[in-house]
């Protein structure tokens, strides 16, 4: 007990693993973006080289999954240890970082926070980039703050720095933010300004060149007239506050009055730091380092209409140590302990009910359609890649078809790395042909979409404009799982059917 109480560490370490292994119980198969990451990780090596290059994110995780895979095997379950690892790597970072900079209270509770947060324990247990990410911004941040402000003047630092800096640009797209950050806080009023400036620019030489050696190819491979209709430009919502961005890196889905307790928290607390700063001059660039990197995320996301939690996750660390300073200024003993139980009261209840909860099983769907399909049968989906995904959890006798109009000769692989993130712009006239070599030959057909909408949709809409009759579907009951929707030939039934719906 004297070690733990010596080292919280140790307990809060202990806490993480422990709801991460329930968040894995639970979570399900795996999404798409999972299932990409896994697939084009093992390809042989030169295709996988190859469309690497072409994907929209860079490719340092798919790297290391290959590797990792390659040790263990590909399972939901071993995809997803190697995000726990650098999760828990996170958590002793960000740890290491607060009680260096500032003291042990704050280390022990900036990761008490972080490790109940919604969207950590969602990045932590997503065979995604993110977990490794949100590893090597921190310690992009340690490094960057010990070098250009303690003065430390070990080369091999410097190396290390350089090192970091290079995975993080290869590691996510949104990385490019951290050394512009980075930028902003040498630009502050200090006696080594200029020579900390030039500096920085040095050291990110050698990380710019190699991060263009994969970003020019890849722009280049995607760029052209259908580039605007890219999910991240259709779906920009502009009208909603960046709080929506914040409020779901702690509590996901939180109820109306949960969220306006949190946003009224999270503006109050941020608030009272910003306003505090003049207090505390020797560490004025710290905590101005802080400000930047938990708001310019943000920001900028705000700016694209963009509010996905787990693509402003990386600034989660700087927003965590920023609320914890208003709550150690508190000096009554009383109301300190009672804001730490309101703030476990909300997060450690949230956490544990996002743990618990699943967020895709393809069990349902595959056993509908089992049980319904006889020998013409077709299985459509819509977006097309999704024909990745539902082929490694279906293995019955109807093939699996992508919904994909447009006109070329690419593999599959090909197709999702290239399209996967647009539209694709077909003619009527084209997508009438399409659909009628399609369905040629089948007498029953289940389509599967992420939308109810069988009305506006194109492909459920032809079915009806065509003769087809809906004969029953199923809704989804997770967080992400499609619609199913079984047509059937007008002509090929003895007694005409109603619509149904299966439980």
């Amino acid at each position: 007990m004297k070690i733990i109480s010596k080292y919280p560490i140790i307990s809060i370490l202990f806490i993480h693993l422990v709801t991460t292994y329930i968040s894995t119980r639970y979570r399900g198969d795996f999404t798409f973006d999972e299932m990409f990451s896994t697939h084009y990780s093992l390809l042989p090596l030169g295709d996988a080289l190859r469309y690497w290059v072409i994907e929209t994110n860079p490719p340092l995780h798919t790297f290391l999954l290959r590797g990792w895979l390659t040790l263990l095997e590909n399972t939901e379950l071993c995809a997803r240890l190697l995000s726990i690892v650098f999760s828990s790597a996170s958590v002793i970072a960000l740890y290491t970082f607060t009680k260096k900079f500032l003291s042990q209270k704050y280390a022990a509770l900036s990761s008490f926070i972080l490790i109940f947060s919604t969207s950590f324990i969602q990045l932590s247990t997503e065979a995604r980039t993110y977990s490794l990410f949100l590893f090597l911004t921190i310690l992009s941040f340690y490094l960057f703050y010990s070098i250009f402000f303690e003065d430390n003047k070990k080369t091999w630092h410097t190396h290390i720095y350089i090192l970091i800096q290079t995975l993080l640009l290869v590691s996510h797209l949104t990385a490019v933010l951290i050394p512009l950050i980075q930028l902003g806080t040498l630009l502050l009023p200090s006696k080594n300004r200029k020579n900390n400036i030039v500096r920085l620019c040095v050291s990110h030489i050698i990380p710019t060149v190699i991060f263009c050696i994969w970003f020019i190819p890849s722009a280049l491979s995607k760029w052209g007239s259908n580039t605007n209709s890219a999910w991240y430009f259709k779906e920009a919502k502009f009208e909603k506050n960046i709080l929506e961005a914040i409020i779901p890196l702690f509590v996901e889905n939180a109820p109306a009055i949960l969220g306006l307790v949190v946003s009224l928290g999270i503006v109050g607390l941020l608030t009272y730091s910003l306003t505090s700063l003049h207090k505390h001059t020797e560490k004025k660039y710290l905590f101005a380092m802080l400000f930047l990197w938990a708001l310019t995320p943000t920001i900028v996301a705000g700016l694209c209409g963009i509010y996905i939690a787990k693509y402003v996750a990386f600034s989660l660390p700087a927003i965590i140590i920023l609320l914890v300073y208003p709550i150690l200024q508190i000096q009554n003993k009383k109301i300190y302990y009672a804001v730490l139980a309101i703030l476990g009261s909300i997060l450690i209840p949230s956490a544990f009910i996002y743990a618990r909860t699943p967020i895709q099983s393809w069990d349902r769907t595959v056993s509908f359609i089992q049980t319904h399909e006889i020998d013409n049968t077709k299985i459509l989906i819509v977006p097309f890649n999704q024909e990745l995904l539902i082929k490694k959890y279906y293995h019955g006798k109807s093939p699996v078809v992508g919904i994909y109009p447009r006109v070329d000769s690419l593999p599959l692989n090909e197709r999702i790395v290239r399209y996967n993130w647009q539209e694709i712009e077909v003619t009527r006239e084209d997508f009438d042909l399409y659909m009628q070599g399609l369905v040629s030959n089948t007498d029953t057909i289940f389509f599967l979409q992420y939308s109810p909408n069988i009305v506006d949709a194109p492909v459920p809409r032809w079915f009806i404009q065509h003769g087809w009759n809906l004969t029953r579907y199923i809704e989804p009951i997770y967080e992400i799982e499609p619609y199913v929707f079984e047509f059937e030939k007008v002509d090929n039934q003895t007694t005409p059917t109603k619509e149904t719906r299966d439980n």
